[in-house]
């Protein structure tokens, strides 16, 4: 009797990870988009970012309506990661801190009441809390904020432009 072969299916890639019967399954959190020819991906927050309380760290007043902000693991370099949010809109999604800089521009806009950066921590690191360096360069002014976040609370930085401020 000769047996058939067997036929070897090749793996099938799911988008979807279901971790163990007692755990939702998890969606993945990018998505391409539906057009043709778009590189541009589509970031779909976690339904958590809003259960969280925001710490506010600092006010600082800025003569420029555009800052730099440098984000840097603070102390020693353990792991955290973290999500921004700037005026409540996803700037950076799951950003690993270290000893380089995430490196942003950001538009202080001065018909909002409040321009507000949130660090987000996506995790502790190895030595809890989740704690980054932020510094904000303002033409030649120069800040350094220490923002610290865990699982329960979010560091929040507010921007407010100085009285009489032009476009810069």
């Amino acid at each position: 009797k000769k047996n058939k072969p067997v036929e070897k299916k090749a793996p099938v890639k799911k988008d979807w990870v279901l971790k163990s019967k007692t755990q939702p399954i998890q969606e993945p959190l990018e998505k391409t988009p539906v057009q043709k020819g778009s590189q541009d991906k589509i970031i779909i927050p976690r339904p958590n970012f809003n259960k969280r309380n925001n710490d506010l760290i600092k006010i600082i007043e800025v003569e420029n309506t555009m800052v730099r902000v440098d984000l840097y693991d603070n102390g020693e370099i353990d792991g955290d990661s973290i999500s921004l949010f700037y005026n409540s809109k996803l700037l950076l999604s799951r950003k690993r801190l270290s000893d380089k800089p995430i490196c942003l521009n950001i538009k202080v806009d001065k018909d909002n009441l409040v321009n507000e950066l949130v660090m987000y921590a996506e995790n502790l690191g190895t030595i809890p809390p989740n704690t980054a360096l932020m510094i904000v360069h303002d033409g030649s002014n120069r800040f350094e904020v220490r923002i610290t976040s865990d699982l329960k609370k979010s560091g929040t930085i507010r921007f407010a432009l100085k009285p009489d401020v032009t476009e810069k």
